[in-house]
């Protein structure tokens, strides 16, 4: 028999999110590959973009045609720089505070501005001069000890001045960090970036999907054939759900697909799953698993008692990874204060943490085995949170191990430390595990190229022979961990070759311990 040689088989993941903000019904969305480490060119190929509505006293046109090219874009100083509207504004509001230091009068500067028509018209006030010479010294100090940042945006918009284009600027930006649009969107691309990171780091590949939330069905569908071709190893939904029918339907359907492509599919959940306004009301609720015993739950009961539900996990807690603009993370063209953290879906750090468990061990498993496994230089929601914490919110262990009973994946952390683990390794079935889930999808896609690819006749003992050896050479790709128990039987079915393939592999690949058992045509 020739000598057997088989391809890498990187880890890979699929990711679906709103990564477009809006997908046209009549657009036939395309699987785009996507170089982990160089999210800009998938940026630039998609170029999401959206209308902010903005008052006309504000903004002349009625609002902003918003385009993202690269990930700078969606900072204050690469939309000041990107956007046009942005970008007068900034020159209008240097220009006055340049004519301002030159003691320019208010008729040279209301003459100058009109160089960007599509700005608002100042508003300036001639100083008298005799009020000019009548101030103080320590006035005159104090004048030009700078107002906080909030102050000076008020000042400026309401009053007129020198300030007001920035002013305007800094309102703005304000808006757009507020817009949920903008938030879903910067999210998203944020979470891509910080898998990408993690994700080069383990040698592993990367592709996305734009969809929306009444879409995901449609876009699976028609990317079924090429899915198939080269099916991943884990699929990403960047789409929050709850326990409506309606969210339950997607789930079954998510999980469907998994079972069908044999890939474990990851989205997440957000407060309204239990039914509660946000996740600190949390604790208002009675023992978790009883709660989901309610009929208004019976939908979710109904598919975690079903095989699909295996095929499914659910995360939730959302988390950080940079600071709101401000103090801690300062704009250098112009002073701007972000109201709210910016969180990303939990999906996107469970995905992370199964990278960085193929870069440490060849295998996406374990996460949840310890503490020590975890998401690091996360950042702090330092205001407006008491507990200085990475996440949304901090749960208690017994709340924690109630989440994981649900079938539920938590991520989890410390109270001021920037870091995060993974607090229970588990499907929607609770049976099985995510680790375990991903492990058969890794064999069998394995066991399938080999199906496919090898043309000879074979027979029966013959091919478990090959089988055995290749799924060594497999193993060894992966990693140098101990295998663990495995073994290839084949017999001969009225002239069809049946395979029986049982692996159990080692507690450093699969903590569970659990068996791997498939059985096939060849």
């Amino acid at each position: 028999m020739e000598q057997i040689s088989i391809p890498d088989f990187p880890f890979s993941i699929l990711a679906l999110a709103p990564f477009t903000s809006e997908v046209n019904p009549g657009v036939t969305v395309k699987l785009l590959a996507v170089d982990p480490l160089d999210i800009d060119q998938a940026l630039t190929a998609l170029m999401p973009s959206f209308f902010l509505s903005l008052p006309v006293a504000e903004c002349p046109a009625g609002g902003l045609h918003l385009r993202f090219r690269k990930m700078r874009d969606f900072t204050p100083d690469g939309l000041l720089q990107s956007q046009p509207y942005l970008e007068n504004l900034l020159a209008a509001h240097r220009f006055c505070l340049e004519a301002e230091q030159q003691k320019k009068s208010t008729e040279v500067i209301i003459e100058g501005v009109k160089k960007w028509p599509d700005l608002p018209p100042i508003s300036l006030t001639q100083k008298k001069k005799d009020e000019e010479e009548k101030k103080s010294s320590l006035e005159s100090i104090l004048s030009m000890v700078a107002l906080p940042e909030e102050d000076s945006s008020v000042k400026g918009a309401t009053a007129g001045g020198t300030g007001f284009y920035g002013a305007l600027a800094r309102k703005i930006l304000d808006s757009i960090y507020t817009d949920p649009i903008f938030r879903s969107l910067e999210s998203c691309w944020q979470g891509l970036r910080y898998l990408g990171r993690h994700l080069a780091e383990a040698g592993g590949r990367l592709s996305i999907l734009p969809i929306s939330h009444n879409n995901i069905e449609k876009v699976l569908d028609e990317q079924r054939e090429e899915i198939i071709l080269d099916p991943p190893s884990v699929i990403l939904v960047d789409q929050p759900l709850s326990s409506s029918e309606r969210s339950v339907q997607m789930m079954t359907q998510l999980a469907s697909f998994g079972q069908e492509m044999l890939v474990p599919v990851l989205t997440w959940l957000d407060a309204s799953f239990f039914q509660i306004e946000n996740w600190k009301n949390l604790d208002s609720l009675s023992f978790l698993p009883h709660h989901l015993e309610k009929a208004s739950f019976a939908r979710y009961k109904g598919l975690q008692n079903s095989d699909l539900s295996r095929w499914i996990g659910l995360s939730c807690n959302r988390f950080g990874t940079r600071f709101p603009y401000g103090p801690e993370n300062r704009s250098r063209l112009l002073p701007f204060r972000e109201k709210e953290m910016l969180w990303l879906s939990s999906v996107w750090g469970v995905a992370a943490l199964m990278a960085s468990r193929v870069r440490q061990t060849g295998w996406p498993t374990g996460m949840a085995s310890s503490r020590q496994i975890c998401l690091e230089d996360l950042a702090l929601a330092l205001e407006g949170s008491v507990e200085q914490s990475p996440l949304e919110v901090q749960w208690s262990e017994s709340r924690l191990e109630q989440v994981s009973r649900c079938g539920i994946m938590a991520l989890a952390g410390w109270k001021g430390r920037d870091s995060a683990f993974l607090a229970g390794d588990v499907m929607a079935s609770t049976d099985s595990s995510l680790s375990y889930q991903t492990l058969l999808c890794r064999v069998s896609h394995f066991i399938l190229w080999c199906r496919d690819n090898w043309q000879e006749p074979l027979l029966a003992d013959e091919l478990a022979s090959r089988l055995h050896t290749a799924f060594q050479l497999f193993t060894k790709k992966q990693g140098e961990y101990p295998v663990g128990d495995f073994g290839v039987e084949c017999h001969d079915d009225k002239g069809a070759i049946q395979v029986l393939f049982r692996w159990i592999p080692s507690r450093h690949i699969l903590p569970s311990g659990q068996e791997i058992v498939l059985e096939f045509g060849w």
